[in-house]
């Protein structure tokens, strides 16, 4: 990842190199995991590259797990566990669930337009 291009994020992930650095820093509190004295963590870039390769090709877990040169299980488990960062985290920033009264709003005015 470190010698990809602009256009190579783009390609692979799906995004900018530098929207990949900010859903990195803003998942980080999230998901970062800590060195033991067992083995050395993945780090944080790693575990969103993994979620995001995953999920913009249509790579078995297997196949992602080989590319990154982690095990299927942690494939993912990570991915699951960088969905569930994004949703409790992102998603509040960008997507606005509209409340009863809003959507009440929204369907009379759909009602009345079609």
């Amino acid at each position: 990842m470190k010698s990809f291009e602009d256009r190579d994020w783009k390609e692979n992930f799906r995004m900018s190199k530098s929207t990949f650095l900010y859903i990195c820093n803003a998942l980080r509190n999230c998901i970062e995991k800590q060195d033991t004295s067992f083995r050395k963590a993945i780090s944080i870039e790693k575990r969103v590259a993994i979620t995001l390769w995953t999920l913009a090709t249509s790579c078995e877990c297997r196949t992602v797990s080989h590319l990154f040169g982690v095990g299927r299980s942690t494939v993912c488990f990570i991915g699951t566990e960088t969905c569930n960062a994004i949703v409790k985290v992102l998603m509040p920033l960008y997507i606005k669930i509209p409340s009863k009264h809003e959507m009440r709003r929204i369907v009379d005015g759909f009602e009345t337009k079609w």
